[in-house]
């Protein structure tokens, strides 16, 4: 019959584990499975076990919650009598290992518990030792093993000199640093990239391998540097924070058993351009002066060497352990037998799939990294053989075959043989049938081939919005030659420029448009001889690899860029649209400008069905208004724009009712956007499509049926035809979820830049994942991932990124988290210059209901949910964000920041305030501030906090930790936090509780 258990005060890291163990749905526990030797009796094994058992009280332990505090200790006085099971099984052969499929011994759930299995026919016998880990840490699993093996062998075991309910009675007293780091509940995750929190119950897997040959032969250090390095990789960073458990250095805790590890945090730095040696290097720096600190870390690191434990009676060692933390945590387990590798990750966050992916992962970058030791990390391969093949083949645009004609201007006389006198285009007052439409395309034809057009030649047409546009760009095309649109609304030096880069000769105007150049002959649309010329067919004389078009881009030289557009892409780019979208085009608003390349899909798409071009008149193809009644009075079903535009079309949703595909681009498509689709045009798809011009107007698209409020809607999975490959700057494939740049390829893929062989050589590069030479891709210089589903997600540009305090930081992934918060109706984020010479993120948002502490309010809660380099240290709240002449975000002309300062008067002070203010102020290089004033309102940010909270700590001699300072960012807060830790009382020194009484005076975490 047992007795009663007695009561102790649990030690800090049992409370975090009960705290983890109550978010897990998994038993946190460690396990060890070892080959007894077969002379040994089964008796000898249970007898052995019993006096490890009763020599460590922490194996009898069990913890149980308390009202005042977390949990308290329940020490039994003797081992219970069901923690030892002997199994007999009948089989032939037993060959078990710590993933197989066993049965844990039955009855109550015990703190240590042992199964001996051994079979009928088989004289080899193993032995699995089970415990949870706020009674055995990975070191106590390894003592209790060596102590049975000598037990086993004849040999006395020393008791220990402390029992573990001992060391949590001196935590209380002396509450140390290190073990007050965890009192908070350690730890709580804060991922990089990840705003959401852990489930209120996680669970945990684990995926393994064997390690490979040349693995198996690295040393701590150097598996550390491996881990640190492809997480650097993944992540996009120049370090890598690994988290990982230990004991502390304490002569009094030689042979206790017990949950002794603490958590630490090495930072090894593994720059891109750094090779293995120099991390390794690194690794072993960091490894032997690690942070004793509570941990928020995403990573964790177990490494466990036991070929070199000598055992006498006991072979074959293998042990795992269930993580109790992290995101992700990589083992490494060696034993003399084989080395086991494996990645255990919490599933809430990490899919099982992800997590077999990134082990193969790991391992291919490994193999490579130890191969070329002395090459930059930077050219190693991140996906394993098996994720290679699925980004090369699975993930791609469906193949489909399209019986299409050699030019486009065929399909319009096409419909104008069988639908005449249907409507072509209409603009205001204007209506252009179809036979109208064909026959004065004709007579510009004519006309520009007596004047010597060819195939290959280009000719400018400049055209406000009109019906005429539309002639001028079917009627060039018909001649063989190839439009180049001129906006008349550019500057006259930016036209020249086109004019000369794609060295006009010709170039056709409509009524009212006038071009300041001298050296192209203009061709008057309304000209006599334009108009007297045949209205007949013109007979085609070139094929579908002639040039359909060139449009002019902005370059980063400040130049503007042709891209040259084939027949044949076209073509491709607009059967794919028919392909994909099930709905006819009835009538098409058409609200881009025509030297922009999202014109093509709606002007060819809606001729080659036979459908009706509804041109709004010039200015006001940017009015919502204007729009809306477009859309009720022309019984508009297609419409494409800017998804601003379209959510601003959205407030007048009572005329939308003949929409049945909608179509957003150019911009970011919110989620918000997507819910207010739904609720105002309910019977119309929305789609959000991706495309550079390179592209022939689009490559992948995404149908927002699905899309769930608060997350980024996906620009979708590529087009019929279409390849695309998300890369390092190496070319190699990204893993999945895994950002890089984004390649495109395909039918529709753009000849080149015009006239700049050089440019064209770089953006457009051999297709290296195909044994097709004449294959390319486009470097669309975009950031994106993959998802899980197919889906490609758009981070920004690669050119966006900032580095803040050494992070690499993409501005696009803040963007969107300060979308999602409460009452932001919009935000972008910017770097500037800040007082102190260095770079400060900037966040703009339009403001929906915040009020006049937005800024606070944001900054609060975009520190839940981002790491604090990505927190932006200043807030701009605007009534509307500038524009740009397309429309979009003028990120140039966004207002700097205004530091709003309230001081009061330093005669306030405090003497204490007064030195923190002195030291505040040095920092900021500020006269004066104020107690009540906030630390990042008057220019403050991470760093400078890190520096400020150092400085303080020296001064006054008082352990404040950042923690504290982040909770109140004044000097009073400060003060305060300074007053609070020099009142602490300090001890140190290990003492023996005395035992045998039930009712000891309970210690502060059960009062």
């Amino acid at each position: 019959m047992q007795n009663n258990p007695e009561t102790y005060t649990a030690s800090l890291q049992q409370k975090a584990l009960w705290q983890a163990q109550a978010r897990c749905s998994d038993d946190l526990i460690i396990e060890a499975l070892v080959e007894i030797s077969p002379e040994i009796p089964g008796d000898g094994v249970r007898d052995a076990l019993r006096a490890i058992v009763q020599r460590h009280e922490t194996l009898r332990t069990t913890l149980a919650p308390t009202r005042e505090e977390v949990c308290a200790q329940l020490i039994d006085p003797t081992p219970r009598s069901d923690f030892f099971v002997h199994r007999t099984v009948e089989a032939e052969s037993l060959d078990l290992s710590l993933s197989a499929d066993i049965e844990r011994c039955p009855g109550p759930i015990l703190p240590f518990s042992a199964t001996l299995f051994h079979t009928t026919k088989s004289k080899r016998r193993w032995l699995r030792l089970c415990a949870f880990q706020w009674a055995c840490d990975q070191e106590s699993m390894v003592l209790i093993i060596r102590e049975l093996d000598s037990q086993l062998s004849g040999h006395a075991v020393q008791p220990p000199a402390v029992q573990h309910a001992d060391y949590a009675a001196w935590q209380e007293e002396t509450q140390s640093s290190a073990a007050m780091a965890l009192a908070s509940g350690w730890p709580r995750l804060r991922l990089p990239g990840e705003g959401r929190p852990l489930r209120a119950e996680r669970s945990r897997e684990s995926v393994e391998r064997k390690a490979s040959t040349i693995l198996a032969h690295c040393g701590r250090n150097e598996v550390a540097a491996l881990w640190a390095a492809y997480i650097a990789r993944v992540t996009e960073q120049h370090e890598a924070e690994l988290s990982f458990e230990a004991r502390e250095p304490q002569s009094d805790l030689a042979g206790a058993a017990g949950p002794y590890a603490l958590p630490h945090t090495a930072s090894i730095a593994a720059p891109s351009e750094a090779c293995f040696q120099q991390v390794v290097a690194a690794a072993a720096n960091a490894l032997a002066k690690p942070e004793r600190t509570k941990s928020e870390g995403a990573f964790w690191f177990n490494w466990l060497d036991l070929s070199h434990v000598e055992l006498r009676g006991i072979r074959g060692v293998e042990l795992r352990a269930t993580p109790a933390f992290g995101k992700a945590t990589l083992c490494l387990i060696r034993s003399k037998e084989s080395d086991c590798l494996s990645l255990n990750v919490d599933t809430s966050l990490i899919p099982m799939e992800s997590a077999r992916r990134a082990l193969d992962g790991f391992a291919a970058f490994s193999e490579w990294v130890l191969a070329h030791p002395t090459e930059p990390i930077s050219r190693a391969p991140l996906t394993g053989s098996e994720e290679r093949e699925m980004l090369i083949h699975k993930y791609q645009g469906s193949r489909v075959t399209f019986d299409f004609p050699s030019s486009i201007e065929r399909l319009v006389e096409t419909v104008a043989a069988s639908k005449p006198d249907a409507v072509a285009v209409a603009c205001g007052a204007e209506r252009l049938t179809y036979r109208e439409l064909n026959e004065q395309a004709n007579r510009l034809a004519h006309h520009l081939r007596e004047r010597g057009v060819e195939p290959e030649t280009l000719v400018g047409l400049s055209s406000r919005r009109s019906v005429e546009m539309v002639i001028g760009i079917v009627g060039i095309m018909k001649s063989g030659g190839a439009y180049v649109p001129l906006d008349p609304g550019y500057p006259a030096a930016r036209l020249q420029t086109m004019i000369d880069e794609a060295r006009l000769q010709l170039i056709v105007t409509t009524p009212g448009v006038e071009l300041p150049t001298n050296t192209a002959t203009i061709v008057p649309l309304n000209a006599p001889e334009v108009q007297a010329s045949p209205a007949e067919n013109v007979p085609l004389r070139a094929g579908a690899d002639r040039a359909a078009y060139v449009i002019f881009t902005s370059g980063s030289t400040g130049k503007p860029k042709g891209v040259t557009i084939t027949q044949s892409g076209l073509m491709h780019s607009t059967f794919s649209r028919m392909h994909h979208y099930s709905s006819e085009v009835g009538n098409y608003l058409l609200v881009s400008s025509f030297s922009f390349d999202s014109s093509v899909a709606g002007i060819f798409w809606t001729l080659a069905q036979g459908g009706t071009l509804t041109l709004p008149e010039e200015g006001l193809h940017q009015d919502p208004d204007e729009l809306a009644r477009l859309i009720a009075e022309e019984n508009v079903t297609h419409f494409l724009a800017l998804p601003s535009l379209y959510n601003a079309v959205l407030d007048r949703s009572k005329g939308l009712a003949s929409l049945r595909t909608v179509i957003v681009a150019g911009e970011a498509c919110t989620s918000e956007l997507v819910e207010r689709h739904r609720r105002m045009a309910p019977r119309c798809a929305l789609h959000n499509e991706y495309g550079p011009t390179e592209s022939t107007v689009w490559a992948t698209v995404f149908r927002c049926d699905n899309a769930q409020p608060g997350t980024t809607v996906p620009i979708g999975k590529p087009i019929p035809n279409w390849q695309v490959f998300i890369v390092d700057p190496h070319l190699n494939l990204a893993p999945i979820g895994v950002a890089g740049e984004l390649l495109v390829g395909g039918p529709g893929l753009a000849r080149g830049y015009l006239n700049r062989p050089e440019l064209t050589d770089t953006k457009f590069i051999p297709n290296p994942f195909t044994p097709d030479y004449s294959a390319r891709l486009y470097r669309t210089g975009d950031l994106v991932r993959l998802l899980n589903d197919g889906n490609i997600e758009f981070l920004g540009r690669i050119d966006h990124q900032v580095k803040i305090r050494g992070f690499r930081v993409e501005l696009e992934e803040i963007e969107s988290a300060l979308r999602r918060q409460r009452g932001v109706h919009d935000a972008i984020v910017v770097a500037r210059e800040d007082q102190l010479g260095g770079k400060q993120l900037v966040g703009y948002y339009i403001d929906g209901s915040l009020g006049p502490n937005g800024a606070e309010i944001l900054r609060k809660s975009l520190r839940a949910e981002l790491p604090e380099h990505m927190v932006p240290g200043a807030f701009v709240e605007l009534k509307r964000f500038p524009l740009n002449p397309n429309g979009k975000v003028d990120r140039n002309a966004l207002p700097a920041p205004e530091r709003k300062r309230s001081i009061t008067p330093e005669r306030t002070l405090s003497d204490r305030e007064a030195g923190v203010a002195a030291i505040l102020c040095d920092l900021l290089k500020l006269e004066s501030v104020g107690p009540d004033e906030s630390f990042f309102v008057i220019g403050g940010n991470s760093l400078v906090a890190m520096q400020f909270i150092a400085k303080v700590r020296d001064q006054f001699e008082a352990d404040i930790s950042l923690a504290s300072f982040f909770a109140d960012p004044t000097i009073r807060g400060v003060a305060t936090a300074v007053e609070k830790a020099k009142s602490k009382p300090r001890s140190s020194g290990i003492k023996r509780v005395q035992r045998g009484n039930a009712n000891l005076p309970a210690g502060p975490a059960q009062t």
